[in-house]
């Protein structure tokens, strides 16, 4: 009996190696026939590149050293940006990552390492953080709007790792929590107001596993129509801002929720393929009632892109919309396209002349789309690409009734909440400089 099972065992173990062999000869054949039509097809894209970069090279006198590094950046650009069937290489490897049980899938960044969960969620890691810093300079820009009488709140979303229910692999271990509590105990000391949208989905025992999409960083639309109700019930309680006294604008059944299946495959799903962990069902928001819109969209700096219309007209980007694209497309920035440094919104809809700054990194796209059903006027800006010592001149020109900070909060956006808060130090020396 027992070398019976013994037999078993080695059958099995041996059907295994032999269907892994077979994964990675099917893998090794797949990359080679697309690595030649990648160099034949490219050719011609391929031999200019080497001409300009070598004629730039001896324009300069870079040297050999130089000239070899821009000589193989110019090359895998050149090369990875004509890659054959990319999308197929990046779902074959998955597929094969999938079988072999990996839950841990290394990128070139390791900020963009993808973990599985017990969930089969997948994730970006986030280190431990410092804080102090951050939290001082928060403190001090909420400091100079008060001294403007304009409340700052600032909101922390909910995140994907939540305790009591994401479980990843052994040794694996998250600290975008443990930094968030950290950051939020500074800000309540030195007097900032926050919102821990974190405890408030606790409160009302969302279900954890449709708050953010499987193979995206970000949360849901429906989450972030969730958020924005509960931001406005805070904006009225707190600060007397009333942008729905009637609660027909954070009602969901004014709303069209249309669901589509299997489109979507997100910032961490687009590195490990769809058959890694799945693609995700994207849930299109709009209004069922009347809107009439002009928005501003501020790309370079310069000059304004106007649009005028209904909600669906001006918000809303169809191109990332088309179903029968790629799934690699990034529905999640279907509300306004992208991340633009400057968006300002105006609903001549309206019920009220409310105006608001909404400061946010990408979970503020869906966020600011919903709430300008019930705002006169939003600014939405970007510090990644605004300029940082504009910023409070920018706020005494537009004048806010309130300016809310929209945030994942630290983790694998900590350098650039760090890079936007940096902004403080400037101001605080402005304010002194003008007093």
């Amino acid at each position: 009996m027992i070398m019976e099972d013994e037999q078993q065992t080695k059958d099995r173990n041996n059907e295994s190696s032999g269907r892994n062999k077979v994964i990675i000869a099917v893998f090794c054949l797949f990359l080679f026939l697309s690595g030649v039509l990648t160099l034949v097809l490219n050719s011609t894209k391929i031999s200019a590149t080497l001409t300009r970069i070598i004629k730039d090279n001896d324009k300069q006198d870079g040297g050999i050293e130089r000239g070899i590094r821009g000589l193989t950046k110019g090359l895998e650009e050149t090369i990875s940006s004509g890659f054959i069937a990319k999308e197929k290489y990046i779902d074959l490897v998955g597929l094969a990552d999938r079988m072999l049980g990996r839950q841990y899938i290394n990128d070139v960044d390791p900020k963009r390492d993808v973990v599985k969960d017990n969930h089969e969620l997948l994730h970006f890691l986030t280190r431990r953080m410092k804080t102090r810093e951050v939290t001082d300079q928060l403190i001090q820009l909420n400091e100079i709007l008060k001294d403007k009488r304009i409340p700052l709140l600032y909101v922390q979303t909910p995140i994907k790792v939540m305790p009591g229910f994401t479980e990843l692999p052994p040794s694996i271990e998250d600290y975008s929590n443990s930094n968030s509590n950290t950051f939020l105990a500074g800000l309540s000391i030195g007097g900032v107001d926050y919102f821990d949208l974190r405890s408030e989905a606790s409160k009302v025992q969302m279900n954890p596993s449709s708050m953010f999409y499987h193979t995206d960083h970000h949360w849901t639309n429906q989450t972030a129509f969730w958020a924005v109700r509960e931001v406005v019930k805070k904006l009225d309680a707190d600060y007397s801002l009333r942008l729905d006294p009637d609660l027909f604008y954070t009602d969901s059944a004014n709303y069209s929720f249309i669901t589509y299946e299997n489109v979507f495959l997100g910032s961490q799903g687009r590195r490990v393929g769809r058959y890694y962990a799945g693609v995700d069902d994207y849930t299109l928001i709009v209004p069922e009632f009347t809107t009439q819109y002009k928005i501003g969209i501020n790309k370079n700096g310069r000059s304004l892109s106007m649009r005028e219309g209904t909600f669906e007209n001006t918000i809303l980007h169809k191109e990332l919309l088309d179903m029968s694209s790629s799934v690699y497309k990034n529905r999640y920035a279907a509300y306004f396209g992208a991340d633009y440094r400057e968006v300002q919104i105006t609903n001549k809809k309206a019920q009220n002349l409310y105006k608001i700054l909404v400061v946010k990194d990408s979970f503020g796209l869906p966020f600011t789309a919903f709430l300008s059903t019930m705002v006169s006027d939003i600014r939405m800006i970007d510090l990644r690409y605004f300029s940082h010592e504009h910023v409070v001149a920018y706020i005494e020109e537009f004048k806010p009734d309130a300016v809310l900070f929209v945030y994942k909060g630290l983790g694998i956006r900590y350098n650039l909440i760090s890079e936007i808060l940096r902004l403080s130090r400037n101001l605080v020396q402005e304010e002194s400089d003008s007093r």
